[in-house]
């Protein structure tokens, strides 16, 4: 008998939960992934989050865009096993660092 809960299809055997459409077993530490808006273009890219402070939707980071160096908000924070990630984990950027304006500042576009 196969289970499935939240799209994950669990081994009846041995509780491994593996995703349907890759048979990937979902292992390891869970990695977090926040979405981040770029101020002039308003597009949402997503990057991996490794630093020791917590974030928070609307808080404001700085990223590696197009143009180098670039301050970015926050619109959303998951965690995930590298095998969920729609893309391999290589692709990723990672976050530099929290920005050092407050995260309660109003930008004009």
């Amino acid at each position: 008998m196969v289970e499935y809960e939240h799209g994950l299809c669990v081994c009846q055997y041995c509780d491994t939960k593996f995703l349907l459409d890759g048979n990937v077993p979902l292992q390891g530490e869970k990695l977090t992934v926040v979405s981040v808006r770029f101020y002039r273009s308003y597009r949402t890219y997503d990057y991996l989050y490794d630093l020791p402070e917590w974030v928070h939707k609307g808080d404001r980071l700085v990223v590696n865009g197009f143009d180098g160096e670039t301050e970015v908000v926050v619109t959303g924070v998951r965690r995930v096993f590298a095998a969920e990630l729609p893309m391999p984990l290589s692709a990723y950027k990672y976050v530099l660092r929290k920005s050092e304006r407050s995260s309660n500042v109003v930008y004009a576009v």
